[in-house]
């Protein structure tokens, strides 16, 4: 959705969600005295801010005019797709072996690799 005409939007609410999170997370730990879950939800908002600064690549179509299929990943596309990973684990490849894992799209070769949040869920 940031790359549409009003992607700025999409952006904007990112941060400040992923802002927000990191503030509760920390009421959260002084209030009730814990460590794990505030680290968990920093991690999460921390996530949610980097995904509204780096902007995924345009593909399959989106934005109107982007080209089918898969394109080439740019830096600031591979640091969104890693910053979902970080905010939705289930977004990451399986684990497997302790070696790095490739999610592949067939006929187009490895698009990432493992992210740590795969690790952790």
């Amino acid at each position: 959705m940031e790359d549409g005409p009003f992607g700025w939007i999409h952006s904007g609410v990112l941060v400040l969600s992923g802002l927000m999170v990191i503030a509760a997370a920390m009421g959260i730990g002084r209030a009730l005295k814990l460590r794990a879950l505030p680290v968990l939800l920093s991690v999460f908002g921390a996530g949610q801010v980097g995904a509204g600064f780096f902007i995924a690549d345009p593909a399959d179509g989106f934005p109107p005019g982007a080209p089918a299929g898969p394109g080439a990943f740019s830096w600031h596309g591979l640091v969104s797709l890693w910053m979902l990973m970080v905010t939705v684990p289930e977004a990451a490849p399986p684990r497997g072996g302790g070696q790095l894992n490739a999610v592949r799209n067939p006929g187009n070769g490895p698009l990432c690799c493992k992210s740590p949040a795969g690790y952790v869920s």
